[in-house]
């Protein structure tokens, strides 16, 4: 039998939103007993993240409880959903024979 677990809702910051680190009998589980708000860089110039939620006058992200570890040690956060992505362009592999061949074909 499959018991789903109830995830607790936050009892400091973010009331009533559910959290992974809040525990019934201890309260907050995260190291600073708090969530953080967000970071400028959690804002783009045209739109901002779709993470972003509001609680009373302040702004958080619903992802992370500290969104500014995310843009600090990596350079950037890897759920953002208000900065476009570059699509890279596949290099294919050469296959030499293949290209000898195809060059044979043309001259």
């Amino acid at each position: 039998m499959n018991t789903v677990r109830k995830i607790p809702c936050c009892t400091t910051v973010r009331i009533s939103s559910p959290c992974l680190f809040m525990d019934k009998k201890t309260g907050c589980q995260f190291p600073d007993k708090h969530c953080h708000p967000i970071v400028p860089n959690c804002k783009g110039e045209k739109e901002n993240c779709k993470h972003i939620i509001q609680i009373e006058t302040e702004e958080y992200c619903n992802a992370y409880m500290n969104p500014n570890i995310q843009w600090e040690f990596c350079t950037k956060c890897p759920l953002e959903t208000h900065i476009p992505k570059k699509e890279e362009k596949k290099k294919g592999v050469l296959d030499t024979r293949k290209a000898a061949k195809h060059h044979k074909q043309k001259g």
